[in-house]
């Protein structure tokens, strides 16, 4: 009986290993297309033309934000928000309450709907 489960365990390890490879291979497939998918991507011409960033001169202020990543679905809706040159700020929440959204757009990565 041992013999026999032995024997039976070295017989599927080779099966084992190639649907680990297989494994291996369609995740790498995967991460490929999203890479090759990014280097396809036109580059956006208008980055060249625009003025240097030189610091924080002024306050930064939302006014009646609106924000959505799927129309007519808002995540961000009338926000209010002022922070004053040289103030620091913490933003925090739990998971999904638009701590990162918030910073995405204050960085510019997306457009407002409204505000």
């Amino acid at each position: 009986m041992v013999s026999f489960i032995s024997y039976a365990q070295i017989f599927f390890y080779p099966i084992r290993e190639i649907s680990e490879k297989i494994s291996i291979f369609q995740s790498s497939i995967a991460a490929a297309e999203r890479v090759f998918g990014l280097l396809d991507e036109p580059e956006e011409e208008h980055l060249d033309t625009g003025e240097s960033f030189s610091g924080i001169t002024k306050n930064i202020k939302f006014e009646n934000v609106c924000f959505s990543y799927i129309p007519k679905k808002e995540i961000i809706n009338n926000l209010n928000l002022t922070i004053k040159k040289g103030e620091k700020l913490a933003i925090v929440g739990h998971t999904g309450a638009g701590k990162t959204t918030i910073s995405s757009i204050l960085k510019r990565f997306y457009d407002i709907n409204k505000g």
